[in-house]
């Protein structure tokens, strides 16, 4: 579950799945996921030798796609979602590659949240 792991993200979200889905619904739990498919390594999301912007992407684009089954887990629970980052990736910019400078594009975190009512 890993950041080299290529079924990373599938498998964290497979066993928060399963552990939600012992508990009692009604009761209240808290769930943090780092999702280690979007951390450098994320070149192999396109068999690529090295990170870009286009691996970086591509890991996005396999996150979502395994959203699925934990929204609908989530959604059988009534859930307040709150998703950010801990922090930006450099491709470039400014002539850094990575995350261990103090850059605009490291420290602007995206955040969303959400309320995802049970199934009725």
């Amino acid at each position: 579950m890993g950041v080299t792991g290529h079924h990373s993200t599938e498998l964290q979200f497979t066993l928060a799945s399963k552990i939600l889905s012992a508990l009692p619904s009604e009761s209240r739990s808290l769930l943090y996921i780092n999702i280690s498919a979007i951390h450098q390594p994320n070149c192999h999301y396109l068999e690529h030798q090295s990170d870009s912007l286009d691996t970086h992407a591509a890991a996005l684009r396999y996150v979502d796609s395994c959203l699925p089954p934990l929204i609908d887990t989530l959604k059988s629970r009534g859930t307040f979602i709150i998703m950010c980052s801990d922090h930006g990736t450099l491709y470039g910019e400014s002539g850094f590659i990575g995350h261990r400078v103090g850059h605009e594009h490291v420290f602007t975190v995206p955040y969303s949240h959400t309320l995802l009512l049970p199934h009725e």
